[in-house]
């Protein structure tokens, strides 16, 4: 069942004059959409069995119009960024044996053995935008996330995987109508994208995104309030640098604001619910494994919400997903006791572009109620309470012993951050394999580090105490959105 490309080719016809895109600022419709894919599929003809495709992710029409041609011709995208070095793009070229690249900016990148097309450049072609016919497991797009050999993993996705996870989303109670303006803040190559601009247009809404110049969260709160967006999927770091702003914010016409890829503090979402009076807010989880998200925790504006250690609960599994909690042999335990969390459920990714090692680290197979299961291992520490909802501790690489205790680094976290009223990031240093100090790295641009460790030695017990507190202007952040650990940790 091609659910999302099926409603897309109906919806160039029957939401012709919507608007599709606002891209600085200038909007294309449905059917200004569709011309462009029509073009760019007349020219995939000529590609013949190559299948994977490069894109590197500019904000332009012309680079959705190529992941959605790719997808309609039953071809498969790989995004690249043009922020990445040239060395990661060129891995992922090689791994991939892509022979074509699209790209619609002014300074076109080229790779080894390779073309590089530019979509604006392509002949107009006549004709409607048409769906081929592949199997439901052929790869829709392939992402490629960090790996611990600091060579980036393919994880691949397929056209079954994308339209099981649009199914559980809209069976959420999402209700989403042509009329509604919908944000896209991520870069193309980190899959909360590829909701944002999917899901808007299986109900003939538009989607609004981000300008490549400008401060990145104040650009964010510009489009949320001139174009009256009513969805919005963001970061938690975003409403963070938005902080100091939140007495003058407020944004009536939107009706839901999700956040995800980052632990969500519950004392900064009681802040932030005063400047969207209307919006339901949930808390969304997902590794790129299981397809954008797996689970969601709806926020309670009249009662107390499920927190620990200060972090808004993940939820529940969406419909048709499974989510354990396991020991680190893959038995599940009981509820209120920390395990991995692991998922099953056909938004599972059927894994890594070539990697057999980690491949079979990663994925398990486990029996419950009478069927096998195919597993994936998040990484992420969680306990289960006894309602069923899952609880965010961390990661379990986040999880460090020091001279024999085990220490949480979201703990100390959330007594920084309760503290300070900023964002605080604790990072575990190594050596050779021991943890020797914690250092502590809060957002602000001066700060008193005497004053911060006292409260801290009041709440935690010694062997948690940070050796070293940092103040930063800035926490850095990856192109996800997500903190860039590495160069917090070359701060000092």
């Amino acid at each position: 069942m091609e659910y999302f490309l099926k409603q897309l080719c109906t919806n160039f016809k029957v939401f012709s004059n919507n608007i599709a895109f606002c891209i600085d600022e200038k909007s294309y419709t449905y059917t200004e959409l569709e011309a462009r894919v029509a073009t760019i599929q007349h020219y995939l003809e000529t590609l013949g069995e190559e299948q994977y495709v490069a894109i590197v992710a500019r904000n332009s029409i012309e680079t959705f119009a190529v992941i959605f041609a790719l997808w309609l011709s039953g071809k498969t995208s790989v995004p690249i960024s043009p922020k990445t070095p040239t060395e990661r793009n060129e891995y992922i070229i090689d791994q991939t044996g892509i022979k074509t690249v699209f790209d619609s900016g002014e300074n076109p990148l080229s790779f080894n053995n390779t073309r590089t097309v530019d979509p604006k450049k392509l002949a107009v072609a006549t004709g409607d935008a048409y769906l081929t016919d592949v199997s439901a497991d052929t790869d829709l797009y392939m992402l490629f996330t960090s790996g611990s050999t600091g060579k980036p993993k393919g994880v691949r996705i397929s056209r079954a995987n994308l339209d099981a996870y649009l199914n559980a989303f809209f069976n959420c109670g999402y209700t989403i109508d042509s009329s509604d303006r919908c944000i896209e803040v991520f870069e193309l190559t980190f899959d909360a994208s590829v909701q944002c601009y999917t899901f808007p247009l299986m109900k003939g809404a538009s989607v609004h995104t981000l300008p490549d110049d400008g401060i990145r969260f104040l650009s964010i709160m510009k489009i949320l309030q001139k174009q009256d967006i009513t969805f919005a999927k963001l970061t938690p770091s975003v409403i963070f640098y938005l902080q100091k702003y939140f007495d003058k914010i407020r944004l009536p016409k939107l009706r839901y604001c999700l956040f995800g890829a980052e632990a969500f503090p519950a004392e900064l979402v009681k802040q932030w619910e005063k400047c969207v009076p209307n919006a339901e807010i949930h808390n969304v989880y997902g590794p790129t494994e299981a397809t954008i998200n797996c689970t969601f925790y709806r926020w309670n504006r009249e009662s107390e919400n499920k927190t620990r250690n200060g972090i808004a609960s993940i939820g529940r599994a969406y419909q048709n997903m499974l989510a354990i909690v396991c020991d680190e042999k893959g038995n599940m335990i009981a509820p209120g006791t920390k395990g991995e969390l692991c998922v099953a459920g056909p938004q599972i990714t059927k894994g890594y572009w070539k990697n057999k090692e980690n491949n079979e680290r990663a994925f398990f197979e486990k029996e419950l109620n009478g069927s096998k299961h195919r597993f994936y291992r998040t990484g992420d520490l969680v306990i289960c309470d006894n309602d069923s909802d899952l609880m965010y501790i961390g990661r379990l690489d986040s999880q460090v012993q020091i001279d024999g205790h085990r220490v949480e680094l979201s703990e100390i976290e959330h007594h920084a951050r309760i503290f300070t009223g900023v964002k605080c990031i604790a990072l575990a240093t190594e050596k050779e394999g021991i943890v020797h100090s914690i250092t502590l790295y809060a957002e602000k641009k001066e700060g008193n580090p005497e004053d911060l460790s006292a409260h801290l030695r009041k709440k935690l017990p010694p062997y948690m105490i940070p050796h070293k507190i940092i103040f930063v202007a800035n926490i850095p952040l990856l192109s996800s959105g997500k903190t860039d650990r590495q160069k917090l940790l070359s701060l000092g």
